[in-house]
């Protein structure tokens, strides 16, 4: 197992910079995913940690060893691409042989070493065949063989289900996260699908134009995203974003479209009151929200006009317009359908709403309050010394 490491990673192509300034930690024997849309940098982070880019500047290391300049095949990382990239006319035995070849290994620990994960994989009966006889999820398994077959300290997996139909997809993906759970190793997983990372990650590391926007946990990312950018990257529908000004006295409360109020407590009131924002931006997730035909009580309700009900079989998602234009998504139950057109209550706990600073983005929580100004005290006068005509 192998903790890997960027320190201050900047990788530049001509006058674009794909990574900007990443620090970021691994931990060995954990299976981590870098999550972002296309473009993103997530690949070239991946090909960094590989050896196949250099940083332009920073450091990559592996258990605390600088390995930015050190090559691909004295790195002991398995990769895994997208497209599979089988050798067609090599059988299936002969595809994950290959880099145990490369490295002269006695042929007798080749046989052995292969027909040992292929049968962990379940690809024990395919080894004669060739890739163009095998469907994608074998090919993938196959590709997975390879890399593993030569025992690698960090695993490396570049989309690797994104080929894939969407019930071979779901399937793999509990295999992938099994084996790496029963192997022990370090695994690095680049995916734009945030259900996958959810799914399969002990950390998340989202991604967004080069830079590390949240670092975390899947949960503390879903939870507590710490920028709008992660609140409507991740969940399915992604969360709702509604702007609110902000009323505050006698203190602070939050003025939502639809005759909602909400006025936070404790902390987060002081915080609120200490910035002095006249405006924010409200998160919730579509499926922390009740709907109803009344408001409900402790709950923060808005009245919406229902546009769209959605079925999905277990549940339905409802489209409501809120005044001033904008919309929100509830998730709700499938006996929940009402008719467009109706009104209805989005009642929300106050405990799962967020809020974010519209100007940069991000969660008020993750925020420093401005420090209270302090008003110093006029030097005490000396006996005799007169006062000046205005200071009483």
């Amino acid at each position: 197992m192998v903790e890997v490491e960027l320190r201050g990673v900047w990788k530049v192509f001509g006058r674009v910079a794909a990574v900007r300034d990443v620090n970021l930690r691994f931990p060995d024997g954990k299976f981590s995913s870098i999550l972002g849309p296309s473009g993103s940098g997530k690949s070239t982070l991946l090909y960094l940690i590989a050896g196949i880019y250099r940083p332009t500047r920073g450091e990559v290391l592996f258990d605390g060893r600088d390995v930015s300049r050190v090559p691909p095949n004295e790195r002991n990382v398995g990769l895994v691409f997208q497209n599979y990239a089988l050798y067609p006319h090599m059988t299936v035995f002969d595809n994950i042989a290959f880099p145990l070849r490369l490295r002269k290994t006695p042929r007798g620990e080749v046989e052995r070493r292969v027909r040992e994960v292929a049968e962990m994989l379940g690809i024990g009966d395919l080894l004669d065949r060739y890739p163009a006889q095998l469907s994608g999820g074998q090919q993938q398994r196959v590709a997975l063989a390879r890399a593993l077959v030569k025992r690698p300290s960090v695993l490396l997996l570049d989309e690797p289900l994104s080929n894939l139909d969407a019930l071979v997809r779901l399937r793999i993906r509990g295999e992938l996260k099994r084996l790496q759970q029963e192997l022990g190793i370090t695994a690095i997983y680049v995916t734009h699908d945030q259900s996958e990372a959810l799914a399969m990650s002990d950390q998340i590391a989202v991604i967004h134009r080069g830079e590390i926007q949240q670092v975390g946990t899947p949960e503390d990312v879903y939870e507590k995203p710490r920028n709008i950018f992660v609140a409507s990257f991740i969940g399915m529908p992604p969360a709702n974003l509604v702007p609110a000004e902000v009323r505050r006295a006698p203190g602070p409360c939050v003025l939502l479209p639809g005759g909602g109020e909400y006025c936070p407590r404790g902390g987060l009131a002081s915080k609120l009151a200490a910035l002095g924002l006249e405006r924010v931006v409200v998160a919730f997730r579509p499926e922390d929200a009740i709907l109803a035909e009344h408001p409900l009580e402790d709950y923060v309700s808005m009245e919406g006009e229902v546009y769209v009900v959605e079925p999905l079989g277990r549940e339905n998602i409802v489209t409501l317009s809120l005044p001033g234009g904008h919309s929100v998504k509830v998730i709700t139950q499938p006996v929940v359908s009402p008719p467009a057109g109706s009104r209805m209550y989005i009642n929300l706990e106050p405990s799962k709403i967020r809020l974010f600073d519209p100007e940069t983005e991000l969660n008020i929580e993750y925020l420093e309050a401005p420090p209270t100004p302090q008003v110093e005290a006029p030097p005490p006068r000396r006996r005799g010394e007169s006062v000046e005509e205005g200071e009483e």
